[in-house]
């Protein structure tokens, strides 16, 4: 493999697609959808993604999506026997039982369909990354995926009862330690990919967010006390208080809406952080990866998505996965090299389907 990527320095995804090319693939596809009653939609993915591969380039090699629309399709039936008919028919059961007074039977049934759901979100987003890596290649070297999905979604159950725990407050430690759980099971040919994603930066910038936020909180509550403090009572059975004036009323929700959006913002920057932990704590071979996104990139990629759907009254909605997909390519760089020489072809079988469940679950898009 001769290319700029096994040279030591920077190196960035290349995306080139022109938004009108999109536009005609994704509108071509729908209509094939509408006309084969939505059958046709797991080969429209299959197209979409061939193409959002093959518009991106590291190096000077394209990426290759290798899927087929029968694959996912295969998967979706075999998601519907293993996932939607248990549940559909457990979920009659319960009916059944609360009707025949056995509550207690039924409130289990249920509980027991909602643990399963939450489990399988993170069962199915495991298998769906597997899948699709192992239909990507590179320079003819294809992806895979080393572990178990049963344990990644068992981690995740875990990381969730955590932040019930703490109220939210372990949320940086969390997401740190999935994605370098998921990630670190990922493989270009023979090369594992190394996730070291740090959480301690991130959970100071969240801390000092949600204390900036709860301070503006008790000062807008402060204020707010001012304007209608003596129009609320606490007191039980006491007679009610003469409403606000209306200008102070309208003042005190104005103030809620400016904390909201405020508070929003300073969370953004959060988010735009731990973005750059996750993506900066992986390394391929020789090469570690950035993401340059900063908290405002975020804010306009977001309002442009926003304007894009308001103003088209929602047939922008067709933009948006080529919007996502453009704006994370143009965002990750690496640093480094790849040695050529340990990049092999992986020996790792590939799944034989598509992401049936990730898809009957609605995970993502692409």
């Amino acid at each position: 493999m001769d290319s700029p990527i096994t040279e030591p320095g920077e190196h960035r995804l290349a995306f080139s697609s022109q938004w009108t090319a999109w536009l005609g693939l994704v509108l071509g596809n729908l209509l094939l959808t509408i006309i084969t009653l939505g059958i046709y939609r797991f080969w429209a993915r299959t197209r979409e993604r061939r193409y959002l591969w093959a518009a991106t380039r590291l190096g000077d090699e394209a990426l290759e999506y290798t899927g087929r629309g029968q694959e996912l399709l295969i998967g979706a039936i075999l998601a519907f026997f293993v996932l939607i008919l248990p549940l559909v028919v457990v979920s009659i059961g319960a009916g059944f039982a609360k009707g025949l007074g056995l509550d207690a039977v039924a409130l289990g049934a249920q509980l027991s369909i909602y643990a399963v759901l939450l489990w399988l979100v993170y069962f199915a987003t495991w298998r769906a990354m597997r899948y699709r890596l192992s239909r990507t290649r590179w320079s003819g070297i294809r992806g895979a995926m080393e572990g178990s999905a049963a344990a990644y979604a068992l981690l995740a159950i875990k990381m969730l009862g955590l932040q019930l725990i703490t109220l939210g407050f372990a949320g940086p430690y969390a997401s740190a330690r999935l994605w370098n759980a998921l990630w670190s099971d990922a493989r270009l040919g023979t090369l594992p990919v190394v996730a070291q994603a740090q959480w301690r930066p991130l959970m100071r910038i969240y801390l000092t967010s949600w204390g900036v936020g709860l301070v503006g909180l008790i000062v807008v509550g402060v204020v707010q006390w001012q304007l209608i403090g003596d129009h609320v009572s606490f007191e039980i059975g006491a007679p009610p208080k003469a409403p606000p004036p209306p200008a102070a009323a309208l003042q005190s929700i104005g103030l809620s809406l400016v904390w909201l959006l405020a508070f929003a913002l300073i969370m953004l920057r959060y988010y735009a952080a731990q973005w750059q932990a996750l993506i900066g704590g992986l390394s391929l071979d020789g090469l570690q990866f950035r993401f340059t996104a900063t908290a405002g990139d975020w804010l306009r990629y977001w309002l442009g998505n926003a304007a894009l759907v308001l103003f088209t009254l929602g047939i922008g909605g067709l933009m948006l996965p080529w919007r996502h997909w453009r704006f994370m390519a143009s965002h990750i760089a690496a640093d480094g090299a790849i040695d050529v020489d340990r990049l092999q072809q992986t020996r790792v079988d590939a799944p034989i389907f598509g992401e049936g469940l990730a898809d009957a679950l609605d995970i993502g898009a692409i």
